[in-house]
């Protein structure tokens, strides 16, 4: 072959591969170094949310711990107060005898007043009558002596 071939020794191409193997070497160990950088970031960045989310999740029980506190206090005082007012009303039951007894009262009072009244009636229509009577009897006695 025209001019000088290019000959590879067995020492060249060992240098040569090795080149090429710590060129490889250098690019994935750059690259294995910032993924780890980046993994880390990631880690510290999780670690840090899931420090944010367990603080958060605190508070919200806070809160709820106080609502439901809250709540059930409310509740107490709405259960005093129905309590209290039923205390101081009476059952519906005793209302209606007691109504029943009133009713009872006045049907009573109102027939003995029309009674004791229709007795007055009565008396005063005898007198009626009786005056009627003698008013009569006066009439045709002065007929009669004319």
């Amino acid at each position: 072959m025209p001019g000088e071939m290019n000959r590879w020794t067995l020492d060249a191409l060992r240098e040569y591969l090795l080149a090429i193997i710590e060129r490889h070497e250098k690019t994935a160990d750059f690259r294995f170094r910032s993924l780890e950088a980046t993994m880390e970031d990631r880690f510290e960045a999780m670690e840090k949310a899931v420090v944010i989310a367990e603080r958060s999740v605190n508070e919200a029980r806070a809160l709820v711990a106080k609502a439901i506190e809250s709540e059930l206090r409310h509740v107490n005082e709405f259960r005093e107060l129905v309590e209290e007012i039923q205390e101081q009303q009476m059952p519906r039951l005793e209302i209606v005898q007691r109504i029943e007894r009133l009713s009872e009262k006045i049907d009573k009072e109102v027939s003995s007043s029309d009674s004791s009244r229709d007795r007055g009636v009565g008396a005063k229509a005898g007198w009626a009558l009786a005056i009627a009577v003698a008013m009569f009897a006066i009439a045709v006695a002065s007929f009669f002596r004319r």
